[in-house]
């Protein structure tokens, strides 16, 4: 599984002064150091131990803090597309007991049926 961010005109501004342009596609785990305030990373990628994979546009982390900021994340994991009964594990003995219901209301039926008087006409 991979993934890909794109960044339309996007720019880093620092105070006092110097601007930063973002790459339009950049590479997975791309690194930019703001001074001493901030790291950013471009197109950050991680997988976890099922495979899951997590692409972030724009991931900013405050140097000297535990503070973050995510831009556009996207989270995608294999999908099993396998089909699934409607009640797992129960489909028979939910059939036969629907089943046997509709046999006892059929019996049922035709006994009081039989049992009816006939009505005169």
């Amino acid at each position: 599984m991979t993934g890909t961010a794109s960044i339309t005109n996007g720019s880093v501004t620092r105070t006092g002064g110097g601007t930063t342009t973002l790459a339009s596609n950049p590479a997975p785990n791309t690194k930019i150091t703001i001074g001493r305030l901030a790291a950013i990373t471009l197109n950050r990628q991680t997988k976890a131990s099922d495979g899951t994979l997590t692409v972030t546009a724009i991931y900013v982390s405050l140097l000297g803090s535990t503070q973050t900021l995510s831009l556009a994340r996207s989270v995608c994991n294999a999908a099993n597309l396998a089909p699934v009964p409607i009640l797992p594990g129960r489909s028979l003995e939910i059939t036969l007991g629907g089943l046997g219901a509709l046999l006892l209301a059929g019996a049922a039926y035709q006994l009081t049926r039989r049992r009816r008087p006939a009505l005169a006409r």
